[in-house]
């Protein structure tokens, strides 16, 4: 017994290791300075054992992926900031844990699925993580601006088995106004029910994005703008038609064909015209996506990406050096101010039936639209060919599709997994993968 509680008493002098230290900073809020306190809450989690390992999930988390490491629940909070602020620090000022019973050897995250099976993963040290959050920068979408943290709630002690839950944690972020949001920018509505349903914090900083006057007060003028070439102005006139129909205000743009410029474009227009979706039309070789480099200073790994007109306010190559989009290098936050599409075809005749065909699926009201078959196989078991890797199944992936997103919106999913073999999917399905 004496030694069960010097075991719990250990654990909670390392929590108190993994709380940093206040940053020194003035926090004194004035009009340009402040702070905002926000409350961050895990969720109910479930522990399922295998024959080697702890598979943790939790509700509405998903997992650390870092390849060797445990696979642990996290989360990415959006926490809003006043219109055009930086943040300065983000201190933790209090958490609440409590120990998980048992002893636990937690599940490892495998390797990319295009890397050599027998690739050295990364080692990680006690605690993992060593602390509860983790500052990813600030973001933007649209008028919105946020600080993005990830949460990490469950704490692992791999020599002891010891797991500790941190049931909540409250964080202090200071912030400095270093831009005047204009009247204009603060009327956009296009991104409010994204932030209310994104932003945690979003009831309580709503106020401040409200226009201080409505004489700047913009009624949408083209909220669906169309990308294209003069030869297929005329290929698109059946989906410009059908969309007007359907309430939508159309603005067809021809003089536009390469990634800077369409980007200065939608840029200098998506505030001012209240644009909520861009449909390109043309292949990548009339209408250019943007060449991006996701490895940094890699020339051999180029992306194409038509993200570039989406991610307005990011920027794309901070660092000003030949390559765009670099990991951990440009400053992209990836959250949209407009929603983009893209028809990839240049021949007129081609393009015009593709659009009648997008008119005749929107315009019928086929039943089998609202159904969805979901294939899920087991990509590899665990322990496969000697290595220390889980189990990855790919039912996992349905199961997350049929309950976060068919199911709500109405949907009648099928769904067929790997039922045969010695080890199937432990998921129910509907029929097995081998059915006929």
């Amino acid at each position: 017994m004496k030694k069960t509680w010097r075991g719990v008493v250990y654990l909670l002098v390392i929590i108190m290791f993994l709380l940093p230290a206040n940053t020194v900073q003035n926090r004194a809020s004035t009009e340009k300075t402040g702070f905002i306190e926000v409350k961050l809450e895990a969720g109910n989690y479930t522990i399922k054992q295998t024959e080697d390992y702890s598979k943790i999930t939790m509700d509405g988390f998903n997992h650390i992926l870092t390849p060797g490491c445990p696979m642990l629940p996290s989360k990415t909070y959006l926490v809003g900031l006043p219109p055009g602020a930086e943040v300065t620090y983000v201190d933790l000022i209090e958490s609440l844990n409590q120990i998980i019973p048992g002893n636990h050897r937690v599940m490892l995250a495998p390797p990319p699925v295009d890397e050599k099976r027998n690739q050295k993963t990364a080692c990680f040290k006690d605690p993992y993580p060593s602390t509860l959050y983790k500052y990813l920068g600030t973001g933007q979408i649209r008028k919105y601006r946020f600080a993005r943290i990830r949460f990490f709630p469950i704490t692992y002690f791999s020599a002891t088995g010891k797991l500790i839950l941190h049931k909540s944690i409250t964080l202090k972020i200071g912030y400095r106004v270093t831009e005047k949001v204009s009247n204009q920018i603060l009327a956009d509505t296009v991104m409010d029910e994204f932030a209310s349903k994104n932003i945690v914090n979003h009831p309580y900083i709503v106020s401040l994005y409200k226009p201080k006057t409505s004489s700047s007060l913009n009624i949408s003028t083209y909220n669906y703008v169309i990308i294209t070439k003069n030869s297929l102005k005329d290929a698109v006139k059946p989906l410009v038609n059908w969309k007007k129909n359907l309430g939508y205000n159309i603005k067809t743009v021809t003089n536009y064909t390469n990634p800077e410029e369409i980007r200065s474009f939608l840029k200098n227009k998506y505030v001012e015209w209240g644009i909520k979706y861009v449909l390109i039309v043309g292949s990548t070789h009339s209408i250019p996506m943007k060449r991006c480099y996701p490895k940094p200073n890699d020339p051999d790994k180029a992306t194409p990406t038509d993200y570039y007109y989406a991610d307005l306010t990011g920027y794309w190559n901070s660092d000003h050096d030949d390559y765009y989009g670099e990991r951990g290098e440009d400053d992209v936050d990836f959250y949209p101010e407009v929603y983009v599409g893209r028809i990839p075809l240049d021949d007129p005749l081609t393009v015009k039936n593709v659009c009648q065909k997008i008119v005749e699926f929107e315009s019928r009201p086929w039943e089998w639209k609202k159904k969805a078959l979901l294939l899920g196989a087991i990509i590899n078991y665990e322990n496969e060919d000697g290595e220390e890797q889980p189990e990855t199944d790919g039912a996992n992936g349905m199961e997350e599709c049929r309950n976060d997103l068919f199911i709500p919106n109405g949907y009648i999913c099928t769904t067929m997994y790997e039922k045969n073999g010695l080890k199937p999917s432990q998921h129910n399905c509907d029929y097995p993968l081998t059915h006929e």
